[in-house]
């Protein structure tokens, strides 16, 4: 979830950051010499590359970041920190049984549940299959190499 939220922050800085410069090579185009324009503009397509690289740059550390933390929390000693994922799966898949399943049995009206819990149920779903699969495989071929 905090990658997809921050993947979505990237994302809004290089939409703003290229209107920018749409915005300056546009502006550009009203200079009277044509020289000038085609070299700011070249300067301007340098600047922009390097920013974009820039922004490449530091999704790939958040990556880097996510992705440690992930695996520190499987190798985590305790057992709270290895298996909240898990929990929250099960809770969230609890709630949703409840309320959609056993209540409306009983007559009661399903609750109105918000579209971010759906968001959030299927992102822990997801991470919590990719990672138990991963961790299979990883133990599937230790024990082939041995």
């Amino acid at each position: 979830m905090i990658a997809e939220l921050g993947g979505a922050i990237l994302g809004k800085v290089v939409e703003k950051v290229s209107s920018v410069f749409k915005g300056a090579k546009a502006a550009l185009d009203l200079l009277p010499d044509r020289a000038e324009t085609v070299a700011a503009k070249v300067e301007l397509a340098k600047a922009e590359n390097q920013l974009t690289i820039a922004l490449a740059e530091l999704e790939l550390e958040r990556d880097k970041s996510v992705n440690a933390l992930r695996a520190a929390e499987v190798q985590s000693e305790s057992w709270l920190t290895r298996n909240y994922r898990p929990c929250c799966v099960v809770a969230l898949v609890g709630i949703i049984v409840v309320d959609f399943g056993i209540f409306p049995m009983f007559g009661r009206t399903p609750h109105e549940l918000p579209d971010n819990l759906w968001l959030l149920t299927g992102g822990l779903t997801g991470v919590q299959i990719i990672g138990r699969s991963a961790e299979k495989i990883a133990k599937t071929r230790a024990r082939a190499k041995e």
